[in-house]
């Protein structure tokens, strides 16, 4: 389901571009929701222009190719990579140069125990030559986890439906505002419907991690005392994955169904 900056581009291209994506990195920039990552690889990938991209695998590759020192999210690193990049980029195939580099940097030049022997580069790898490979790009020091505990309401609608297992639960449209997840269909939680739900049994516990914190969703069944307030949506069982994006609320699903 899209998200508000999903919708906004998309009113951006119907207004500015007749409907039609740009092929340009530089205008697709413009758009709501799309970075310089984003942009490369639609310009390069969907419409064969030449524009660098640059994600985690990438960075990693050139940073051993070229022994790129400094921390992978310094200004200067990235700098220095996006650099490289658009200057090694193969512009009569940029999409199948890009997909190259990511496929090298997913199988190959992976974060531990790089398979230098397998890659096609190297004999021109600074880092290997250098004894760096597994020092490059240089780890910054490990975050402390953060331990977080939510609740959310798992609500079905009542009758024969129900009973089937083909009724259908209330979902939650989560605020752009939102720290974690946002723009995302959801299970409403606690805060969201507060009054409106009571809480009536719990039913299990899910992991899930995102960047470092971690954590632990507490799901409790729960009954609607008013009317759904707007926000909240009834979506049929069988559809529910079609919403929900995210692994934690389909994890959170499955533990209910």
């Amino acid at each position: 389901f899209p998200s508000l900056r999903t919708l906004a581009a998309a009113r951006r291209v119907a207004r500015d571009h007749g409907g039609r994506l740009p092929s340009d990195a530089e205008a697709l920039r413009a758009l709501p929701g799309i970075g310089r990552y984003t942009a490369g690889a639609i310009a390069s990938i969907a419409f064969g222009k030449p524009a660098p991209l640059v994600d985690g695998n990438v960075a990693r590759v050139l940073s051993r190719l070229y022994a790129v020192r400094g921390k992978p999210k310094s200004v200067r690193f990235q700098e220095r990579v996006w650099k490289i990049a658009e200057q090694a980029l193969a512009r009569s195939s940029p999409g199948d140069w890009n997909q190259a580099l990511m496929e090298l940097g997913a199988l190959v030049c992976v974060p531990e125990s790089p398979r230098c022997a397998e890659c096609p580069l190297s004999r021109r790898c600074l880092a290997r030559k250098r004894g760096l490979q597994e020092r490059l790009p240089e780890r910054g020091k490990k975050r402390t986890p953060v331990e977080l505990r939510w609740r959310a309401l798992w609500i079905e609608s009542g009758g024969p439906d129900a009973e089937r297992g083909e009724g259908r639960v209330l979902l939650w449209r989560r605020g752009e505002g939102e720290r974690f997840l946002p723009g995302q269909w959801s299970l409403p939680e606690p805060r969201h419907l507060g009054a409106a739900a009571e809480a009536l049994s719990r039913l299990g516990s899910v992991r899930h991690a995102i960047t470092h914190h971690r954590i632990t969703l507490d799901v409790w069944r729960a009954r609607l005392t008013t009317p759904a307030p707007r926000g909240s949506r009834w979506i049929p069982r069988r559809s529910m994955n079609e919403r929900l994006v995210s692994s934690l609320w389909r994890k959170a699903a499955a533990a209910c169904l």
